[in-house]
């Protein structure tokens, strides 16, 4: 068995698939970039992720990086997490009359800012509304957890289901899922009559 520590021997295309992947750690995009096709990319980065000699190679690179990597590694995680755990209650003040008002800026957290996505302003006659749109809080939660090292890519079941469990069980996924999305928070309030 190889060690991380040991040259793997990789083809030209697996080597490459190895850089790209230590990119953005996406198997996909990186098997896409690696000259994968892109209808099977999905497929192709789980079967290379799957080589031995491939992990090796994956682990080593990231082993190499020493301090810059560990820095990089860490500062990813922080960003990923303002992302997933941003709260979007932190953009706005309520006044006295209870109206909402974005915060300006310089106000917001540095963490708040980051998970920031988009501003925007509608003016039409007699009224004015902002639009604050954090960034998808799903995909940085899914993101984070690969970071982390705690999703699961794929998952087996070896027994047999009835039909009415499975349909059960897709059932609660569907309903887990739904909560989820419930809290990517995208919020469109009346403006003050200042502006934001």
């Amino acid at each position: 068995m190889l060690s991380p520590r040991e040259p793997a021997d990789l083809s030209a295309r697996e080597a490459r698939f190895v850089a790209e992947f230590l990119v953005d750690l996406n198997g996909a995009a990186a098997a896409r970039r690696a000259g994968y096709s892109p209808k099977t990319a999905a497929q192709q980065a789980s079967r290379l992720r799957h080589k031995q000699a491939i992990r090796c190679a994956i682990q080593a690179a990231l082993n190499a990086g020493g301090e810059h990597l560990a820095a990089l590694r860490a500062r990813l995680l922080e960003e990923t997490a303002a992302l997933a755990f941003a709260d979007a209650r932190e953009l706005w003040d309520q006044e006295d009359d209870g109206q909402l008002r974005l915060r300006r800026l310089a106000d917001l957290t540095p963490e708040t800012a980051a998970a920031l996505g988009e501003v925007s302003s509608k003016t039409w006659e007699g009224g004015a509304a902002v639009r604050a749109r954090l960034h998808g809080k799903v995909d940085a939660c899914k993101l984070l957890a690969k970071l982390l090292g705690v999703s699961v890519e794929r998952l087996e079941f070896t027994g047999r289901l009835t039909v009415e469990e499975a349909t059960r069980a897709r059932e609660s996924l569907r309903v887990k899922l739904g909560d989820i999305s419930l809290h990517q928070r995208t919020a469109e309030l009346p403006a003050n009559e200042e502006g934001a």
